[in-house]
């Protein structure tokens, strides 16, 4: 199950360089994907690209940094992380120290929020990243020598299905100090899966808000536990 909601969250968004998938059982190659080369190239866009691109320079003309949050990046197979960097740098006017990939493994957890400062200063204006490695309090509006830095703006360009991850990721830039409006942008597909995950996770989000407050912990690890949000995507799949 978890293979082929991988495949059909990520597949529309990098269709080309996917292995063969195969029977976990047996090995047998149970289908081949469609290899679409001509998207190897940043000069080809899809629409949801081209939505990305209009979004962020929309966000930078109002000087609104921002976080573009991509989930499935563990794989090169569906990692999408560097071609967002080129086609903002092609397609922005943007450097390369100014569309920054924030790495999973690279620095560690306890190094990050320093390397992000660091990054800032040195002119950071989008940061791209998987939103597992800022739900752990990493704060997207600060002080670094003597110079404040903001990221109000979050995009969500692929979302997986755990909702406690991308409830923590989605309040980053929530802060005491924050003076600017935050927003969020969630980007799908037309036609895919993606959609049904937003909607998932929206409605869980509502359940959520209203057992907030004192029960709000025991809450969120009840309604995990008890729907299994892997099932409720394949029905929709199927559907």
């Amino acid at each position: 199950i978890s293979r082929m909601l991988q495949f059909s969250l990520s597949y529309t968004d990098k269709a080309y360089g996917v292995e063969p998938i195969k029977n976990p059982v047996n090995g047998s190659v149970v289908c081949i994907p469609d290899s679409f080369d001509e998207y190897r190239n940043a000069d080809r866009l899809t629409n949801k690209e081209n939505k990305l691109i209009e979004l962020i320079k929309s966000e930078l003309k109002e000087n609104r940094n921002c976080v573009v949050f991509a989930d499935y990046t563990a794989s090169p197979e569906t990692c999408v992380s560097y071609r967002i960097k080129d086609i903002l740098m092609s397609h922005l006017g943007l450097y390369d120290n100014e569309v920054v990939v924030l790495e999973s493994a690279s620095p560690p957890a306890v190094k990050r929020e320093a390397w992000i400062h660091k990054k800032a200063a040195e002119g950071a204006k989008v940061f791209i990243t998987n939103p597992k490695c800022v739900e752990t309090g990493l704060d997207l509006c600060f002080e670094f020598d003597g110079a404040k830095y903001n990221y109000p703006t979050l995009l969500f360009y692929q979302m997986g299905y755990n909702m406690f991850t991308i409830w923590q990721a989605s309040r980053r830039a929530y802060r005491l100090n924050q003076t600017e409006e935050c927003r969020n942008y969630y980007i799908a597909s037309e036609g895919t899966v993606q959609p049904a995950v937003i909607k998932l996770i929206a409605e869980k989000q509502v359940a959520t808000a209203a057992i907030q407050g004192h029960f709000s912990a025991e809450g969120l690890a009840a309604m995990a536990q008890g729907v299994d949000a892997r099932l409720k995507l394949v029905q929709a799949l199927a559907s």
